[in-house]
């Protein structure tokens, strides 16, 4: 049997001693320190290397916008990147890494309804509808233009659940999408025996109310 656990990260913890408490003094509404205690038992990560520490990734709007703007009109993201580097200098005047660059377009292509896989499942399913008069969609978002959940049925699938939809079950044994979305498919069983399929949906989670 092969052995497909990962590598250990390594302990970097230490019991440092430094802290620092800030608390808010209600009588004045403002913030004040209370305790601050300086002494560190390891070396401090070089300012030219505080960058690359996790916590200290830090995309601002200013930055979002001007990463989108540049991804809009097709700049690839090693390009937009490079942009960046030639702007500020260095990667430590950027505040943040190449996979932070990532994260944040693969977020906003996944999240927002308007782009990326929602609008080309919207334009097929104005397409079936042209070729089959029996194709039916449905798709709930939510108030921020999220896609909530998704329900397909092409005309083939409808046929087979008037004849043979007496009895039929739920399938949700499927792995999540990249969205992290479950599949469940609605099936059952023709007079000899062969699995069809009713319909399928992609949901919000896997609750009794969903």
């Amino acid at each position: 049997m092969v052995d497909r656990k990962g590598d250990h990260r390594p302990m970097t913890r230490t019991k440092c001693p430094g802290r620092l408490h800030v608390l808010l003094d209600y009588k004045i509404f403002m913030w004040r320190v209370s305790i601050f205690d300086e002494t560190h038992n390891h070396e401090l990560t070089p300012v030219n290397h505080v960058h690359r520490m996790v916590r200290y990734h830090v995309m601002s709007n200013l930055d979002k916008a001007q990463v989108d703007s540049l991804h809009s009109f097709g700049v690839r993201i090693y390009c937009i990147m490079g942009y960046l580097l030639g702007q500020r200098g260095s990667y430590d005047s950027i505040g943040f890494l190449r996979s932070d660059l990532y994260n944040h377009l693969h977020q906003k292509k996944r999240l927002i309804i308007k782009e990326g896989d929602v609008c080309v499942a919207l334009s097929y399913f104005e397409g079936k509808d042209v070729i089959d008069p029996m194709f039916y969609s449905k798709i709930e978002t939510s108030t921020d233009e999220k896609l909530n959940h998704l329900f397909l049925a092409d005309g083939c699938s409808r046929s087979n659940f008037q004849c043979f939809g007496d009895i039929f079950a739920f399938d949700a044994t499927y792995k999540k999408n990249r969205c992290n979305k479950p599949l469940v498919i609605f099936l059952g069983c023709n007079h000899r025996s062969h699995i069809n399929i009713f319909g399928c949906s992609l949901l919000t989670d896997e609750t009794t109310g969903t």
